[in-house]
């Protein structure tokens, strides 16, 4: 039913500055646009390919201060997987987003960096190697368009058992692995598909408010096979949706749920001639 983590949209203040963080830097290509029902510039969507976007919106007049914070609960960061750290490590060194172009293997056995994109997102970079536990187990195998696309999204909760409770036993998403310190959890790992995680971070009391003049984060989608069977089986476990199937601009089938923290969730089903569809097939 919940196939996969299908984008992660953000809004924000300078597009022509996000286009060069993305496109030029991170490797993403355009893909297409939107427009609104006046025909100003309102989404820019861009693709690794395998159905996986960044969405990109107009309109934030400020960023929150500051834009990553990391005891605050909800958005903590996303993770694009790449196959050429070294090359990656070394635009992002020249463009003096990074302290050093050699990157080193972490506690979970992968090369990864970190950068902030002109809104201030926290933004990771991961290479995966064989022997990381993210990669070695069953659940992994055959991963989704390996090298490229959306790895992870990463929240923080101020409550796991009711983030676990929506991630987990609601959306049927699988505790893959889980990082100790001193014995105690410090984050879950839960497997959308393989090569795709959702990150649970503990979190504090502080959450922020939605609001869209803010840049920063904005939604994360979960592609499904069905949007009206998704939507029956939720409000059949007795979580209200925010709003119900409907197709939108973009001609995608959608609906919208928010996590026990605030986080938006966008449900969506692809069709076949949307311009997402069309796009992922030239990719």
């Amino acid at each position: 039913m919940f196939v996969g983590i299908a984008h992660a949209a953000f809004k924000v203040t300078d597009m022509k500055a996000s286009l060069h963080f993305y496109c030029d830097i991170a490797g993403m290509k355009h893909a297409f646009n939107l427009k609104d029902k006046d025909g100003k510039p309102w989404i820019e969507y861009l693709s690794f390919g395998g159905g996986q976007f960044v969405e990109l919106f107009y309109g934030a007049e400020y960023t929150a201060e500051p834009a990553y914070d990391g005891k605050r609960i909800g958005y903590h960061h996303y993770c694009f997987e790449t196959k050429d750290m070294t090359g990656l490590a070394k635009r992002l060194f020249a463009e003096g987003l990074i302290q050093k172009e050699t990157i080193d293997f972490g506690v979970d056995g992968n090369r990864s960096c970190w950068a902030h994109d002109p809104d201030g997102n926290a933004v990771e970079f991961i290479q995966y190697y064989p022997e990381s536990p993210l990669v070695k187990d069953p659940p992994c195998s055959g991963r989704v368009s390996p090298g490229a696309g959306i790895a992870h999204i990463a929240l923080r909760s101020k409550d796991w058992s009711k983030a676990l409770a929506f991630y987990r036993d609601l959306l049927g998403f699988q505790l893959q692995w889980t990082l100790e310190r001193d014995g105690k959890p410090v984050i879950y790992y839960l497997l959308v598909r393989p090569g795709q995680i959702i990150e649970l971070y503990d979190g504090s009391t502080e959450t922020l408010p939605p609001d869209q003049k803010r840049a920063g984060f904005s939604h994360v989608c979960i592609e499904v096979d069905d949007i009206n069977a998704a939507a029956a089986y939720i409000e059949g476990k007795g979580v209200k949706l925010d709003s119900p199937p409907k197709r939108g601009v973009d001609m995608n089938y959608q609906a919208w749920v928010t996590d026990p923290d605030g986080n938006r969730i966008e449900l969506m089903q692809i069709d076949p001639e949307s311009p997402h569809a069309k796009a992922d097939a030239k990719a």
